[in-house]
């Protein structure tokens, strides 16, 4: 898939299969693309967490306040985005340049995730967002 092909085919998955398990090596691809996305620095300022099991349900049930996202339930991996501390370098242009990289990177790396999903013939939809 080229990227336009990428973006046409992506869509908001509202509807996951919990009995299909995702493959490891679909997984990996999802995780290498992630690795592979820019960052300010290359701090990448975040942790991935893949979830599965018994942790991708207690991560669906924090993504479902007050009765939204009812769908994530379902969904039998969950990658939580979690924003951590910048390296010095990073922490340093930002400071210069009065501007929080973190939210931009991990945009950023969400939209790999996201794209790479998709070419892996994964749905996917909710990404939770924490600091550490």
């Amino acid at each position: 898939m080229n990227f336009t092909e990428i973006a046409n085919e992506r869509q908001s998955c509202r509807s996951f299969n919990a009995s299909r398990p995702v493959e490891e090596e679909k997984l990996e691809a999802i995780m290498n693309a992630a690795r592979l996305s820019p960052s300010a620095c290359n701090g990448q300022p975040y942790f991935l967490t893949v979830c599965k099991g018994e942790k991708a349900q207690r991560v669906a049930k924090a993504t479902m306040g007050m009765g939204m996202n009812k769908f994530t339930a379902d969904a039998p991996v969950q990658v939580v985005i979690s924003e951590i501390p910048y390296t010095r370098t990073a922490a340093l242009g930002a400071k210069y340049k009065g501007n929080d990289y973190r939210s931009i990177d991990i945009g950023i790396v969400a939209a790999y995730i996201t794209a790479e999903a998709t070419v892996q013939g994964l749905g996917f939809t909710t990404i939770l967002y924490t600091r550490l």
